[in-house]
């Protein structure tokens, strides 16, 4: 059980810090779209940034799928040892039931991340 808890926190931090790069690259995005709206030479071109925006929130559906794995794993140890400490498996069943409103969510909008049309077709509307 102890090993599986340490495992349970490796992974935790890995996954926490595959998060902070994909936070790291969209704002490298961001910057990106700045540039091009000043009119300066941009760091990506519109083929380089799909790419990378959709690898990019690949990766964060990733994250959150680890995540929620994480944290199933932790309420099945707690249940295990509930008689124990009865407070925080009640903690982590709040946890887990917040997780699983995340996971529809996500579901809800994902396509809005992964829309059918170009953005090019927006870009036009908005102009």
């Amino acid at each position: 059980m102890k090993k599986e808890k340490i495992n349970l926190l490796d992974l935790n931090m890995l996954t926490s810090s595959v998060f902070i790069i994909t936070i790291t690259v969209s704002i490298i995005l961001m910057y990106n779209e700045k540039l091009i709206l000043l009119g300066k030479k941009p760091i990506f071109n519109k083929n380089d940034v799909k790419n990378i925006e959709n690898t990019n929130r690949f990766i964060l559906l990733i994250v959150v799928v680890v995540f929620v794995y994480i944290e199933y794993r932790r309420y099945k140890l707690s249940e295990i040892f509930e008689s124990i400490n009865n407070q925080n498996s009640s903690f982590i069943k709040l946890v887990v039931s917040e997780i699983q409103l995340i996971i529809v969510i996500v579901l809800i909008i994902l396509p809005i991340i992964y829309p059918e049309t170009e953005q090019q077709y927006f870009e036009d509307i908005i102009i």
